[in-house]
């Protein structure tokens, strides 16, 4: 079974955060996580991704206050590639030991109507673009 544990962390920055999400991986038995809202870029994400202990990750970086997401996984029970990065998520497609795969999109969307209306279209490109369920 793969647990995948989706959390809106509206800032990834304090210790506290960081030992409850190590707590919640080994108490739940988390494959995946998903991070929204981190709040911290660039090389501040880098050190803190680097010591939640976890071995493979990928990120979108905040604009500001506003989006980012952080995707992180074992890949002793999973393998994730990104196929794709935009502005409001990530895609991946994700296998399973046994080979059984799936297409996997993370969001934080925008609640500006027009941002919305591209990550719609932007969906659906990346669904055509890949012969996953």
């Amino acid at each position: 079974m793969l647990n995948i544990f989706y959390w809106n962390v509206r800032g990834a920055g304090r210790k506290s955060l960081q030992n409850a999400f190590k707590d919640h991986c080994r108490v739940h038995d988390i494959s995946i996580c998903v991070m929204l809202e981190p709040r911290i870029t660039g090389d501040n994400s880098l050190k803190v991704l680097k010591s939640l202990g976890v071995p493979k990750f990928e990120r979108v970086d905040a604009m500001g206050f506003s989006g980012g997401i952080w995707v992180l996984w074992d890949d002793m029970r999973c393998k994730l590639e990104v196929v794709d990065f935009f502005e409001q998520g990530i895609s991946a497609l994700i296998f399973l030991p046994s080979g059984q795969g799936w297409l996997f999109t993370m969001v934080y969307g925008s609640p500006c109507n027009t941002k919305r209306e591209a990550l719609w279209q932007h969906l659906d490109s990346v669904a055509k673009a890949h012969q996953y369920p």
